[in-house]
């Protein structure tokens, strides 16, 4: 199990995100738009009662070289707004994926 390090992977997506967009035209918020209950049930198993898992289903095995592995560990968000007369406008949304090796 690799332990993820949130900052080094909050620099990177925010490092990347800036190449589509620029501070200069956008302002960056932590993600607000993926709901707890969404990004738990991306990081859960695939099972009849959350089709939306992104990890393997359960398989039954315990053995540490047996069983289905958990690989989506951690997903972060990040989003960019535009100025829109005296709001701001959701202009558009990274995502980062956090993966056990």
């Amino acid at each position: 199990d690799n332990s993820v390090d949130e900052s080094a992977m909050e620099r990177g997506l925010i490092r990347v995100s800036k190449k589509v967009f620029s501070t200069k035209d956008y302002v960056i918020q932590e993600g607000q738009q993926l709901d707890e209950t969404t990004v738990t049930n991306w990081l859960g198993r695939y099972s009849k009662s959350n089709k939306e898992g992104l990890n393997l289903k359960n398989n039954g095995k315990t053995g540490s070289t047996t069983r289905n592995p958990i690989i989506l560990q951690q997903i972060m968000e990040e989003d960019f707004y535009v100025k829109s007369g005296s709001s701001y406008k959701l202009a558009g949304i990274s995502i980062s994926l956090g993966l056990n090796s």
